[in-house]
């Protein structure tokens, strides 16, 4: 028996609040990111699908952990999102990945040139984090994903980001 989505899940999916509580609401006016995110909504059964194998738990998991991800992103990776999408670079947002058993998030990924980009905050700069940083790069290597990181202060700059992503490749 299929199970139905929860509301809530798409209430979330869909920028809207439902509950009140103490933190702030997200705003009203919705970004190019959250409206990329939302039209994409039917594209990412597909993604869910492909962990079909796994207990419905923690397909359930996945699913609502990366749209708590993509519903909680921050100003910088907004900011990416915005960028790529006016670069007109087809990406998934918190694509999730298995890999060894281990499930990870990817901020956005590039089918196309299976290419991945980070938005690293501050804490990715601290001794322990980097360090799983590294772990998580050498995973995403073993199939084949090259791994991109953006600093939150680079995020801000569109020239910049310009520069970086031709370096590599992403635009032209």
């Amino acid at each position: 028996m299929k199970k139905k989505r929860s509301k809530s899940n798409f209430n979330k999916r869909a920028g809207r609040t439902t509950h009140s509580s103490s933190k702030q609401n997200k705003p009203s006016v919705q970004s190019p990111l959250d409206l990329h995110n939302i039209s994409s909504y039917l594209e990412d059964y597909s993604i869910i699908a492909k962990y079909a194998n796994m207990p419905y738990s923690k397909r359930e998991w996945i699913e609502t952990t990366r749209y708590e991800l993509q519903y909680n992103a921050n100003r910088y990776e907004h900011a990416v999102g915005a960028y790529l999408l006016k670069q007109h670079i087809n990406f998934i947002h918190q694509a999730p990945f298995v890999i060894c058993g281990k499930i990870y998030f990817l901020d956005f990924f590039i089918p196309s040139l299976r290419t991945a980009i980070e938005v690293d905050g501050d804490y990715h700069y601290l001794m322990n984090q980097a360090e799983k940083d590294c772990n998580r790069e050498k995973d995403f290597n073993t199939i084949g994903i090259k791994t991109i990181r953006i600093s939150n202060s680079e995020a801000k700059s569109n020239k910049y980001l310009e520069i970086k992503l031709k370096s590599v490749g992403i635009i032209r």
